[in-house]
């Protein structure tokens, strides 16, 4: 019950963020606000499993300062994905061809939202696939926390590894 308005509370920033983030991506580098958010929200990964670990086992009587920190990262979890969000939209809108309409923005965006829809399916099946609990498993093991781990270090590499590129694309012209 009370998770459900947490959720509430955050729909103010989910509203009224996308206009406040879009002067930083009016530029001709939309990107870079994307790049900046990154690495925050990469750190929420391990926040949040250390979160999960200090959840009381007792949900009768949970205390406000454990609210408070799940409000917390997941404030700054939205702040994070909407900066993202709003970067990536405003990409799209500077490489669409204006010839095409909103063809072109609506297929780019088509396209990111099936790229950022999978993972989580992919991230339920190796949580699932990597927890073993019985007494016959050799290695007792909370998939949460072995997923948590694998994607924080993916989110480290892909940003070391792919941020480069990124930026790149972003200063190239459509013609390129």
């Amino acid at each position: 019950q009370h998770m459900a308005y947490l959720a509430s509370l955050l729909m103010p920033v989910y509203i009224v963020l996308p206009a406040v983030v879009s002067r930083w991506t009016s530029s001709s580098t939309p990107l870079d606000l994307a790049f900046r958010a990154y690495p925050w929200r990469t750190l929420l990964v391990p926040t949040t499993a250390v979160l999960v670990a200090l959840t009381p086992s007792n949900m009768e009587s949970i205390p406000w300062g454990f609210y408070s920190m799940l409000l917390l990262v997941s404030f700054l979890g939205a702040v994070g994905s909407q900066c993202m969000f709003v970067s990536q939209m405003a990409f799209f809108a500077t490489v669409s061809d204006t010839a095409m309409g909103g063809t072109y923005m609506t297929l780019l965006n088509t396209l990111a939202n099936l790229g950022g829809m999978w993972p989580a399916t992919l991230t339920f099946k190796l949580v699932d696939a990597t927890t073993c609990t019985a007494d016959s498993c050799f290695f007792k093991s909370d998939g949460f926390y072995l997923v948590s781990v694998a994607c924080f270090a993916y989110g480290v590499v892909w940003y070391m590894l792919g941020s480069g590129y990124g930026k790149r694309l972003q200063h190239l012209k459509p013609s390129d």
